[in-house]
């Protein structure tokens, strides 16, 4: 296993100095990402007339979505690559996007080509945590590192602060003057509105802990590797066009 991850990790470094240092690849990505999403906005517009119209929608509609968004996907995050390994923020809103939409088409694709309904929720989480811990360990340690740290950190203090919220409002209506039969629909509604906030926080907080760890250990792979890493950057610096 250690073995496979530091192959991953060693494709992320020599991947990611190799984008970063070609000007033309970023310049020609930068432009496929504009047309993309021209085409991409053209093919909204022309899906919404076909609803309006009430027009039968074919399975060919589906892919052409989910074609015209993956390129769009990949020529944006190559052509972002510099802000999202320099900057937190830009880190934040890049990964996100790209985990969002990579997540939401292989989730599509998984669902309507196999009986997964069941397992939706947990598809959800392994597959955005996998793509998000990818794009923390492929981009500068440091900015993945601390990124996922500071999110998390939020996500522990928003999953305890629902919680409490709650058992306080659970209380006040216990002491309060409420027939039983309504306290124990509106204990039954409280409950079911915590669960559902603690269902959108919990994949985020599972993604960002395994992508802090991930970090945690690339930092590790790195101190380990150094010279090699070193090497691999002086190398990069040499490549003309990729």
């Amino acid at each position: 296993m250690s073995k496979l991850i530091g192959k991953i990790f060693n494709f992320q470094e020599k991947t990611r100095e190799k984008i970063i240092k070609n000007d033309a690849l970023l310049n020609k990505a930068k432009i496929v990402f504009i047309a993309s999403r021209i085409t991409f906005d053209i093919y909204m517009l022309f899906l919404f007339l076909v609803l309006f119209l009430q027009i039968p929608i074919t399975n060919l509609n589906d892919w052409i979505f989910i074609i015209i968004g993956a390129v769009s996907l990949v020529s944006g995050f190559i052509s972002n690559i510099k802000n999202m390994c320099t900057n937190i923020r830009d880190f934040l809103k890049i990964a996100s996007f790209s985990t969002f939409t990579l997540g939401s088409i292989i989730l599509i694709i998984l669902l309507k080509y196999f009986d997964l309904r069941n397992f939706s929720y947990f598809l959800i989480i392994v597959i955005f945590t996998v793509i998000w811990t990818f794009l923390s360990t492929f981009s500068e340690n440091n900015i993945g590192k601390l990124s996922n740290a500071i999110v998390a950190a939020v996500l522990v203090i928003s999953l305890q602060a629902n919680s409490f919220i709650w058992s306080e409002k659970e209380l006040a209506l216990l002491k309060s003057n409420v027939s039983s039969s309504n306290i124990e629909g509106e204990l039954a509604s409280y409950k079911i509105q915590e669960l559902a906030i603690n269902k959108v926080l919990f994949p985020l907080f599972v993604m960002t802990t395994i992508g802090a760890l991930a970090c945690a250990y690339k930092e590790y792979w790195l101190e380990k590797n150094k010279d090699k890493i070193n090497k691999l950057k002086e190398e990069s610096k040499k490549v003309g066009k990729y």
